[in-house]
């Protein structure tokens, strides 16, 4: 999905220059959800490489999110560790100096009340 595709507001209107970015796009990877979405610069992020998408890692198990955890932190920044949260069993936000700047998160059965 675009941000071109989301409905209009007319109170927000869309700058023409977001239009063909990508706002949502999820692709299975071995079974395995991964969503993307391109960052604007309106997010006040520097554009370098590695910054200008955000993606998302659904996991589908602790033993599948723990070694993803350990592998795409190892070299980069923790923004949020990896525990649980209110709407996920496990979740953790990291900004690695390869190629991932986004979340994992691992949901499966969990119930926040």
């Amino acid at each position: 999905m675009y941000y071109r595709n989301a409905p209009a507001d007319p109170e927000h209107p869309l700058p023409e220059q977001l239009k063909d970015l990508v706002m949502h796009a999820s692709i299975m990877i071995d079974g395995t959800q991964v969503m993307i979405s391109d960052v604007p610069p309106e997010r006040g992020l520097e554009l370098t490489s590695g910054n200008n998408i955000a993606s998302v890692i659904q996991a589908k198990s602790d033993a599948e999110i723990e070694p993803l955890y350990h592998a795409l932190s190892s070299d980069g920044k923790i923004v949020a560790p990896l525990e649980a949260t209110f709407w996920a069993k496990k979740m953790s936000l990291l900004i690695t100096n390869s190629v991932f700047n986004g979340s994992l998160t691992y949901q499966q059965h969990f119930t926040a009340f």
